[in-house]
């Protein structure tokens, strides 16, 4: 009848005694039914699009009151009355012909009428049932059939304490419908997971966790190639839902999907796996552990299914750390990986290049120093001092118990310039199993180690660990007066004076009287290792901040630079240079004090925007004297 009033020239068009005569023609239901949809529609006009025809809107509004009617009196499932919207869609059809054909005839005069879409009879039918009606629907079997932009608006609308529970509620039935014996509802269920991806995270992950179940379960079944690459999506979005929002459960589920599906389609497991990139989520997750949160069962879980990226990443992060707290709680997850983690670290290092192999080091030597050491043995020797260096400051970062014993039986390997620094962190250890050869490198007793710098380094060592068993040799090297050959120089005597007074500050009041020596010569001490200390290493003498920069000259391999010193100490300092220096170079160092110089071989370290530190690695003992001296000064 609508069709009909439309071909005639529309309601304003129309003899108002046909309208009654058709209206009277109709059974007395259909007489019903549009005398109350009209009564409704006139009510509330619906929103539509300018220029949507009148009857148009009357007839959708019919067709889904129409619906609904029947759906709430119980006579029809959600798939009959999709049929049934489907059915009058079609009638409706023609009724958007007629109004095609006016609307040609009315164009010459400049009117433009508005097509409407010809699948909105669904989507108003799901926009105007009642909460109750969706709920129920969308916990059947046959919720695939809304469209996703009601769920979401269904699941957006729910009341906070009822959220979790009717959330989870809903979004596990919806995925369950991937299960559809109607390739139809597979695919549109697939579909809809894609919308719906970002709730499935909300309620705990549960949910998500499930879905990846189902979805994962689908995609081991034999479908066809189309269905199957649409579904591989859905599991690839929901499986980074769960690496991104680190809902460990679910992607322990996903991993142990693909981990089944290896055996039965490997080419696309592996495909899979490289579109989630939950390996590239490894660092994110780690992060968490350093903001102080306790690894969860669950990501221990993850990490151990991930063996190869999690040491990698574990390693990396630990190399990087300046704070002692920070490190032990990723040395902690990976001593919770087990063997897996230290052999597959160990396997690194063998094999790969040293800029690669030499952040793995340091978290090494916490999980298996027995196995660092023998691989060190062979490795070592092919590395130059830049990394051989990394592989000191790595192992004394990472903080083993057994540090101080793992670098004293590298010590031979090591260029000379690395040797002073790993003698230092073998005082700073608090290990004292490494005295003997401490002993001998002080007496000069050893070949190898005779050089007066790393006597001098073996000395404070013994000082800071306080073998006892040190003191008649240092006090044998404090009586010795300075010789023509330069066998017991001051500076030599003032270190041994220094751990004499640390070992036996009662005995050597008198040694040191007799000496020659006052309190004020034996500054600056060296610094005793603190287990208070934040960082993960700790400087081994007070740094003193300069009242006036010194000018310097640093010498590297790329030519002479100019710089001015702002800290020192008699490990290293700040200083500034214009020219940019690369952390890990070796290189030389003037400074002039006044009329007189000295130098210092040394390693650069971390540059701060214009400033640069350096550490010393080796210095003629009268140059040590001279800066001894200088702080001295400064310090009074």
């Amino acid at each position: 009848m609508l069709s009909k009033i439309a071909q005639e020239g529309g309601v304003s068009g129309a003899d108002p005694a046909k309208l009654r005569q058709g209206f009277s023609q109709l059974p007395q239901s259909s007489q019903e039914t549009l005398r109350q949809a009209l009564a409704e529609f006139a009510q509330s006009i619906p929103k539509k699009p300018a220029g949507t025809p009148l009857l148009l809107q009357v007839a959708e509004h019919l067709a889904v009151q129409l619906a609904l009617d029947r759906y709430q009196k119980g006579d029809a499932r959600v798939d009959a009355v999709t049929e049934m919207l489907n059915r009058l869609n079609r009638e409706v059809d023609s009724l958007r012909e007629a109004l095609g054909s006016r609307e040609e005839k009315v164009k010459p005069t400049g009117f433009e009428i508005a097509r409407p879409s010809t699948n909105s009879l669904e989507q108003q039918f799901w926009a105007k049932a009642p909460e109750s009606a969706k709920l129920d629907v969308l916990l059947s079997d046959q919720a695939w059939r809304v469209p996703t932009h009601y769920i979401r608006q269904y699941l957006d609308q729910l009341p906070e304490p009822d959220e979790s529970g009717r959330l989870q509620q809903v979004l596990v039935n919806y995925t369950s419908c991937i299960h559809s014996s109607s390739p139809e509802g597979r695919q549109k269920t697939a579909l809809g997971l894609k919308d719906l991806a970002g709730y499935f995270p909300r309620p705990g992950g549960e949910a998500l966790r499930i879905a990846i179940g189902h979805v994962g379960e689908e995609l081991a079944a034999k479908n066809d190639p189309r269905l199957q690459h649409l579904i591989g999506a859905t599991f690839v979005l929901l499986g980074q839902e769960a690496a991104t929002r680190h809902r460990y459960p679910a992607i322990l589920q996903m991993l142990s999907i693909l981990e089944s599906l290896q055996k039965t389609h490997p080419e696309m497991t592996s495909d899979l796996l490289a579109r989630v990139g939950v390996e590239n989520r490894v660092p994110d997750f780690l992060e968490e552990v350093l903001r102080g949160r306790e690894a969860s069962a669950h990501l221990i879980e993850v990490l151990r299914l991930m063996p190869l990226a999690a040491a990698e990443h574990l390693a990396g992060k630990t190399s990087r750390c300046a704070r002692r707290r920070e490190r032990d709680r990723l040395v902690k997850v990976a001593e919770e990986l087990g063997s897996e983690a230290a052999h597959t670290l160990c396997e690194a290092i063998r094999v790969r290049p040293p800029a690669a192999a030499v952040i793995i080091v340091g978290l090494l030597s916490r999980l298996d120093p027995a196995a660092l050491e023998e691989v060190m043995r062979v490795r070592l020797p092919e590395w130059n001092r830049v990394y051989q260096d990394a592989v000191v400051r790595q192992i004394a970062g990472a903080g083993s118990s057994c540090r101080g014993l793992l670098l004293a039986k590298l010590l031979h390997v090591f260029d000379p310039l690395v040797a002073p620094l790993a003698l230092d962190e073998i005082g700073m250890s608090g290990e004292t199993s490494p005295a003997p050869l401490l002993l001998a490198i002080a007496a000069g007793e050893l070949q190898k180690f005779t050089a007066p710098f790393l006597r001098v380094k073996a000395i404070e060592a013994l000082g800071r660990l306080r073998v006892r068993e040190a003191v008649p040799l240092l006090r044998q090297l404090v009586e010795s007066k300075e010789s023509r050959h330069g066998v017991s120089p001051r500076e030599l005597r003032v270190v041994a004076a220094q751990s004499l007074q640390k070992l036996d500050p009662q005995g050597a009041k008198a040694i040191l009287s007799s000496a020659g020596f006052r309190p004020p010569d034996l500054e600056p001490m060296p610094f005793d290792p603190s287990n208070d200390a934040p960082g993960v290493r700790q400087r081994y003498y007070p740094r003193a901040r300069l009242r006036r920069a010194l000018a310097a000259k640093i010498s590297t391999a790329d030519g002479d630079f100019s710089a001015s010193v702002r800290q020192l100490s008699l490990g290293g300092g700040i200083c500034f240079c214009e020219h940019r220096l690369l952390p890990g170079t070796p290189a030389t160092i003037r400074i002039k004090t006044g009329l007189r110089s000295f130098a210092a071989k040394l390693f650069l370290r971390d540059a701060r925007s214009d400033l640069v530190a350096f550490e010393i690695v080796d210095m003629d003992l009268e140059d040590r004297a001279r800066l001894r001296a200088l702080l001295q000064a400064i310090r009074r």
